[in-house]
């Protein structure tokens, strides 16, 4: 504890604090031929380019998705880690598959349960897979773990329609369940009584149907940007709704002439969900699970596209397109530059990796916005801030270890002991110290009115103190009331950038 003493200091004038704005750019690149994945390219081999002009490669290095690192820790101490898994191991490429019941009618539901549950079974003890349901939220139905019996026994226990979705029906199915039998009026039929209702309800389930999924894909993104290395996310869905439907200007526009269209295209979502996953060097793969009988899935091509991954539709095969998407992921390279663009700069910059091999298929992100770099405003670090404590989903944007244990001079207390990784937290220059600011909030699992405990935590180090953190990480203590079997929700966040970290902490009985 000397240590956090003598680390928390007062940041006292902002004067003379120099911040660096160069920005990291980070691409995850996956090089295919026709035998599979290529091995063994270097950094010569490679020409990225940023808005078409070429840029020196900083950071160069070759991720296996068999290669994990682990953790030696007494067996006695219960840790629990945003990055690490229950084996204390930390993939350095690793599959999440999200089956998409809220975007998925209940007739297609059932077959596709029935073929994820084959493929998980056939998975080796080396790779590392992450099971999440879409409901009406996003559910942990397994995180992170090698064990094919455990995925596919999780997996078989879901069933079609036990948990639904965001009810979604169309404007004509909505005018036969709202118009009374024989109804009419003045001797026409009451279609057009019905018809705004009718209209207006699924423009709002559409909306929230819309807004729900992006949120999970950004949630998703914030859970997985703290593992290193290239991250693919398995998205089994029936789609995602493009638009909301659009009401007839008239009875001829309702009787089949084409109907204006909508400026709310959830563009402003979709672009949002895809920049959360390049951030955190995820590459979306979805999987329409309608098989032959789907249509064109825009939209899954469209976030496809932008972060590297591929689209899997007009195949019955679902257990052959998830097969063939996490092996996208068995190796991979990672490229980084430094850009000069203004953070400032809100334009998207596109991205092209070339590859001095030929007949080689190259999957990437398409490109970045400077602006993603950007200080985000305070009301933006409480949003996420305020999504994070509600969440149940693990971020690890910081990463996290934590540990409670009762307290034995205070009867009903925990002692909760928390390390924070300093690699994502931005240290400023200010005169001859290393300073920084991150929110510490906790809160009880069981508590009915959601009381939450913060604390504003600053930190003025020498360069010294500052050496020793990047090594050890920072350490937080809080002392808290609580009772074996809660839960409670830990969540750190940076001042500067917005990043977080957050898990949830079990409070286990005193040990004898």
């Amino acid at each position: 504890m000397a240590l956090f003493a003598a680390l928390v200091g007062s940041a006292a004038a902002q004067k003379d604090t120099i911040r660096v704005t160069t920005r990291l750019v980070q691409i995850n690149v996956v090089v295919r031929d026709k035998n599979g994945p290529v091995e063994g390219l270097k950094a010569s081999d490679f020409t990225v380019l940023d808005n078409k002009k070429a840029q020196k490669i900083d950071v160069f290095s070759v991720l296996q998705s068999r290669a994990v690192t682990k953790e030696v820790r007494p067996a006695a101490m219960p840790i629990v880690s945003n990055v690490r898994d229950s084996a204390g191991e930390v993939p350095t490429a690793a599959t999440a598959i999200l089956f998409d019941i809220m975007n998925t009618p209940e007739e297609y539901q059932t077959n596709a349960i029935k073929q994820l549950v084959g493929y998980l079974g056939t998975i080796r003890k080396e790779d590392r897979i992450a099971l999440y349901l879409l409901a009406q939220q996003l559910y942990v139905v397994q995180d992170f773990t090698g064990d094919p019996d455990r995925l596919a026994q999780i997996a078989a226990q879901i069933r079609a329609s036990e948990l639904a979705g965001v009810e979604l029906r169309t404007p004509d199915q909505l005018v036969n369940l709202l118009r009374p039998p024989n109804f009419t009026i003045g001797g026409s039929s009451s279609i057009w009584v019905v018809m705004p209702a009718a209209y207006a309800m699924a423009d709002a389930s559409s909306i929230n149907q819309a807004i729900a999924t992006s949120d999970a894909l950004e949630a998703i993104a914030r859970h997985l940007k703290g593992l290193p290395g290239r991250k693919n996310l398995v998205w089994l869905s029936a789609g995602f709704p493009f638009a909301p439907p659009t009401r007839p200007r008239s009875a001829r526009d309702a009787r089949g002439a084409a109907a204006p269209e909508t400026p709310d295209n959830f563009s402003a979502q979709l672009n949002r969900a895809s920049r959360a996953l390049n951030e955190a060097n995820v590459a979306i793969y979805p999987v329409d699970v309608r098989g032959l009988a789907g249509g064109y899935p825009e939209v899954m091509l469209r976030l496809a596209d932008a972060t590297g991954g591929s689209v899997a539709y007009h195949t019955n095969d679902l257990e052959g397109a998830v097969r063939a998407a996490v092996s996208d992921g068995e190796i991979s390279y990672t490229l980084g530059f430094y850009s000069t663009a203004d953070p400032e700069d809100k334009r998207f910059h596109d991205l092209q990796v070339k590859v001095n091999r030929k007949n080689v298929e190259v999957r990437h992100r398409a490109g970045y916005y400077p602006a993603d770099g950007r200080v985000p405003t305070e009301r933006e670090r409480q949003a996420v801030f305020g999504e994070l404590l509600g969440s149940q989903l693990n971020a690890s944007q910081l990463g996290l270890t934590a540990n409670a244990v009762p307290d034995p001079t205070i009867p009903g207390n925990y002692r909760v002991m928390i390390i924070a990784n300093a690699d994502n937290i931005q240290f400023d220059q200010q005169n001859e110290k290393r300073v920084a600011k991150l929110l510490l909030a906790t809160r009880l699992e069981s508590s009915k009115d959601k009381n939450v405990k913060t604390a504003s935590i600053p930190f003025s180090l020498s360069e010294d103190q500052y050496q020793e953190v990047l090594k050890r990480g920072i350490p937080l203590t809080s002392t808290l009331p609580g009772l074996p079997g809660d839960r409670l929700r830990v969540v750190v966040q940076d001042q500067t950038t917005g990043f977080a970290g957050a898990l949830w902490l079990p409070l286990l009985p005193a040990q004898k």
